[in-house]
């Protein structure tokens, strides 16, 4: 969807069904391998992707700044706490990155 917006803003036009992006494409990737939706996905990146989890009913933790360790003392780290309901990962750009986020992911 926010590509379709783009694609008009600069004057492209195109329907929504002939606009294929990352997001698109790695929703549609674990759902067609059975992805299961009882457990998350943890989304490194912005809406586009949580737009078309939604679309195919797969639920993700909460996406934007990741303030649950706000030091940096490296020795904290030992402290993050991972959801243990997350499956996958999906990772785009994000404007919140951070190396809390980066040892969630990994």
């Amino acid at each position: 969807r926010e590509y379709k917006t783009k694609v008009d803003k600069l004057g492209f036009g195109g329907d929504l069904e002939e606009i294929i992006g990352t997001a698109y494409l790695a929703a549609t990737y674990l759902e067609e391998v059975g992805f299961d939706k009882s457990k998350k996905v943890y989304v490194v990146g912005s809406t586009g992707i949580t737009q078309e989890l939604d679309d195919v009913g797969i639920q993700y933790l909460p996406i934007g700044p990741d303030t649950s360790i706000e030091t940096r003392d490296l020795g904290s780290l030992g402290d993050v706490e991972l959801d243990p309901h997350v499956y996958a990962v999906i990772a785009a750009m994000d404007l919140h990155i951070s190396f809390t986020k980066l040892l969630k992911a990994a």
